[in-house]
């Protein structure tokens, strides 16, 4: 009888899953992303066009990698309504199966980590960000194996399992930058764990030399890709990450920049405007969007070629902490953008279930607190990532900000929910990992 059980809880899982699977494939193709060329979306396409990869001031400021996967992408798809959705829906399907890799070393069940999978695939904030061309459909999936390489390798031990996971984190932070918060949790937690189970210490040392090496070099392509644009560049943060944390410490609403060379104008960026400070997502509680106003143009001096980081004003203690609560706000309770649109039944569905991000974070305190489970690796990482979100004084915070975020948390939870009580205090997964 307990085997028929298992039979068909399999299969009505591999149903949801299967068929969750072909919804998220077609999905782009009813909800095209060349139909949504807009904003960010259109300044994404718009950088890899002929012509403009590398030479417009949009391609020069953003990242390098995603432009490239992109532009590759458009080449082997077309840049075509058919070419675009199949990429994206192609990018859209994969997803729950990276995250399902995870899924198989962090829950001791295949049942687990199945419902974990199931959940990712409906999950409609990961399925809506497939209708625009943004940096997410590429990040997600790539995220999902990181944490995947992470966990094997802390399984194995091995160097070459270490290096591996390394260049899939190098990868993954070249596609956007903000995932650093994620790789320095894993990967601290990955050489506490091989400096307390490996005797061989210099093993480990020159171990950590080379992942470092492996994603120092990663994270220095984005300002050599700047200079060699601009003929001038910053290494921290490199690119738009520069002009977003001037825009951040500004205090100000909207954001622009002029880049000068011997007191000549080079080029006008902007000016921008966060989805998050204009729209009143605490609604119908409050119609509070922002404490920011008024405009702040970053005026950029070319004359250097290579800075530490862009000249930033600094920010009062009361500024800072209530820069701290907007984006905590920003972080857990304000909408995703782009893909809001009212008219898509999918987008509409992530819209209203903003509420559950700051719920489930909640639940995923009490639980760990219950079930003394707070310095579990999957918790640390939940949770800490949130932590170093909302203090990083880096970014505007938005929405989609924590779309990464929210299948750690998924997966967190459904840890939490089904793992006994702990009786260790000690910093360690499960025996199973």
């Amino acid at each position: 009888m307990e085997n028929r059980k298992t039979i068909l809880i399999y299969r009505v899982l591999y149903t949801i899953i299967f068929i969750g699977l072909v919804f998220r494939f077609f999905y782009p193709f009813f909800s095209n992303p060349l139909a949504h060329l807009y904003s960010d979306p259109h300044r994404h396409h718009f950088n890899v066009i002929e012509g403009h990869f590398g030479t417009e001031l949009t391609s020069i400021l953003d990242p390098p990698v995603p432009q490239i996967i992109l532009k590759a992408a458009l080449f082997v798809f077309g840049d075509t309504i058919f070419g675009a959705a199949a990429y994206l829906g192609f990018l859209c399907a994969i997803t729950p199966w990276c995250w399902y890799r995870w899924g198989r070393m962090i829950f001791p069940s295949k049942i687990t980590a199945l419902v974990f999978m199931a959940a990712i695939t409906w999950l409609p904030s990961w399925i809506s960000i497939y209708s625009y061309f943004m940096d997410e459909p590429i990040l997600l999936p790539l995220l999902g194996i990181s944490l995947w390489l992470s966990w094997r390798a802390k399984k194995k031990g091995s160097v070459s399992s270490i290096l591996f996971a390394a260049v899939l984190w190098a990868i993954t932070i070249s596609i956007k930058l903000n995932v650093a918060f994620e790789l320095i949790i894993v990967m601290t937690w990955l050489f506490f764990s091989m400096w307390r189970e490996n005797k061989n210490k210099i093993r480990v040392v020159l171990t950590a030399g080379a992942v470092i090496g492996i994603l120092g070099l990663a994270y220095l392509i984005y300002p050599f890709w700047v200079y060699k644009g601009l003929g001038f560049t910053w290494l921290f943060p490199p690119g738009m990450g520069g002009l977003n944390k001037g825009w951040h410490r500004s205090n100000a609403i909207e954001c622009s920049a002029t880049f000068i060379y011997q007191g000549k104008t080079l080029y006008q960026a902007g000016p921008y405007i966060s989805n998050a400070n204009v729209v009143g997502y605490l609604s119908p509680f409050s119609d509070w969007s922002s404490w920011r106003h008024g405009s702040f143009n970053y005026e950029i001096n070319c004359n250097q070629p290579i800075n530490l980081t862009l000249p930033l004003a600094p920010l009062s203690l009361k500024d800072r902490a209530r820069n701290v609560l907007e984006e905590t706000l920003h972080l857990l309770f304000a909408g995703s953008w782009p893909d809001d649109r009212a008219d898509d039944p999918v987008q509409k569905l992530q819209i209203d279930m903003h509420w559950l991000w700051s719920l489930l974070i909640i639940a995923i305190i009490v639980l760990g607190i219950i079930k003394r489970e707070m310095k579990n690796i999957l918790v640390i990482l939940c949770l800490g990532t949130i932590v170093f979100y909302i203090v990083s004084d880096s970014s505007m915070i938005e929405g989609r900000y924590r779309k990464p975020w929210e299948g750690i948390a998924i997966a967190t939870f459904i840890f939490l929910c089904t793992t006994p009580k702990s009786n260790s205090n000690n910093l360690k997964p499960n025996p199973h990992l």
